[in-house]
């Protein structure tokens, strides 16, 4: 309907009713005087006063609970990589078999009492008994 009625040409737009107040601030912002440019400062005279408090406290108990914590987190850290790194240079060493009782298919038992039973036709190579 807005666009098949008729509309007098003298009846105000409604967007522009809307804006009137904010053009109307604008030119009333544009006619205003301009901002008087403050005097500098007097040079010569003290402009106020300040202390320097005391500096933070090196040994107080927060900071030594904290450089504790942060020690001992540093001492785990260095104590899981040095055993990682002895762990990677010497593998766990498995149960020792005796040779020549697994080359006889006889069972033989170990030191902890374990028995082993030769069930392959030749003994594993070295590199197999630490995987």
């Amino acid at each position: 309907t807005a666009v098949t009625s008729s509309v007098a040409v003298t009846s105000p737009n409604p967007v522009y009713a809307d804006a009137d107040p904010f053009l109307g601030r604008a030119a009333a912002l544009a006619a205003a005087h301009p901002p008087t440019v403050p005097s500098p400062a007097p040079t010569g005279g003290s402009t106020g006063t300040f202390s320097i408090g005391h500096s933070p406290r090196l040994f107080a108990p927060r900071v030594l609970e904290g450089a504790g914590v942060a020690l001992a987190g540093l001492l785990a850290l260095v104590a899981l990589v040095v055993l990682g790194f002895v762990r990677r240079r010497h593998p766990p060493t498995a149960a020792v078999r005796t040779p020549d009782a697994a080359m006889a298919g006889a069972p033989s038992a170990d030191a902890t009492g374990t028995v082993w039973h030769h069930i392959v036709d030749s003994p594993p190579a070295e590199s197999e008994w630490f995987r």
